[in-house]
């Protein structure tokens, strides 16, 4: 018994060598780049920087815009413009990662993406409450208008 020696293998968390995890991770990234071009994200960015334009032309056009005494609340608070910029950022984003599929840019543009879709629905939120404001408020003008003729 004196001649075996008892040997140990260390083996990382989770169970799989620290070889063998790196293998393990380097398919994954494979199968979840794959997966991210499956979703064209090229065309998913390009599409995102033309709404982003055509949202911030159509956003200065209203923000000067003289007709109503008083600017619109979304105006007021500049969503047009930062829900635009949000866009472009994801889009560009979008579009680099369609085109050098790399860990960092697939993550990062998934995340701008991420948050691009909770700021277009806050835009879209400010929106409709601007709406509903001027059209109560034109609604009064209308009819205080009325009476007073």
């Amino acid at each position: 018994m004196q001649g075996l020696e008892q040997t140990t293998i260390e083996v990382a968390p989770g169970g799989a060598l620290p070889l063998e995890r790196s293998v393990v991770k380097s398919q994954l990234w494979k199968e979840h780049a794959e997966k991210f071009l499956k979703g064209e994200p090229k065309d998913l960015g390009v599409v995102q920087v033309l709404i982003a334009i055509i949202n911030l032309i159509l956003g200065i056009i209203m923000m000067h815009e003289n007709q109503f005494p008083h600017r619109v609340f979304s105006a007021l608070v500049y969503a047009p413009i930062w829900g635009s910029i949000m866009f472009i950022i994801s889009g560009s984003l979008s579009i680099a990662a369609g085109m050098r599929t790399t860990e960092v840019l697939v993550t990062t543009s998934l995340s701008f993406n991420t948050i691009s879709s909770v700021v277009a629905a806050a835009t879209s939120i400010i929106s409709i409450l601007s709406v509903v404001i001027s059209a109560i408020e034109f609604k009064h003008k209308i009819i205080v208008g009325a009476v007073n003729d």
